[in-house]
């Protein structure tokens, strides 16, 4: 899935969805309708800076992982089949732990979702850690039975975006940058 690129699509200061729609005939109008659905559904409980809902539909234009921003909350949302809850809860708490663990950046910050297999998971790190690189990569290493190999692609895409949106220091669940 090289190439694909993210979308932003503006809520003016309700925040922002970021989408990686797949190669298509969509245009922007439509992906502006299916990310305003998505952003009018009921935030998934319990409230938190940062979520990763498993979603039982999205709409298939905005590609398997959409981020809907609002001020002091973020949620992204992925397809259940694509991805497990244990995956999710522990992908939203690595998200939330970022600032504490890069700190501010140099630079631009590129992130990257690998799929280990199980046996080769650091002890005591399953379903998923991250890992930090002074060069600006971060990469969350996730359990490969925990998640499909085209979501870990997408979230990469999304996360690398979100990331140059961020302050440095900043949480996913912050206001991003104008």
């Amino acid at each position: 899935m090289p190439g694909r690129t993210p979308v932003r699509i503006d809520l003016g200061p309700a925040g922002l969805i970021l989408a990686v729609p797949p190669p298509g005939p969509a245009s922007a109008g439509d992906l502006a309708r299916a990310a305003a659905e998505l952003a009018a559904s009921p935030d998934p409980a319990p409230p938190a800076p940062f979520t990763i809902a498993r979603a039982a539909r999205i709409d298939a234009r905005l590609g398997l992982a959409v981020l809907v921003a609002r001020p002091g909350r973020a949620v992204l949302y992925c397809p259940a089949a694509e991805i497990t809850r244990q995956a999710a809860s522990g992908l939203a708490a690595l998200a939330c732990a970022v600032p504490g663990i890069t700190g501010p950046a140099p630079g631009p910050v590129r992130v990257r979702v690998t799929r280990d297999p199980h046996p080769d998971l650091l002890p005591g790190r399953h379903p998923a850690y991250l890992h930090a690189v002074p060069a600006g990569v971060l990469t969350a290493h996730v359990c490969a039975n925990l998640i499909s190999p085209w979501l870990a692609a997408d979230l990469a895409v999304l996360g690398t975006a979100l990331a140059g949106l961020l302050p440095p220091g900043t949480a996913p669940g912050s206001q991003p940058r104008e």
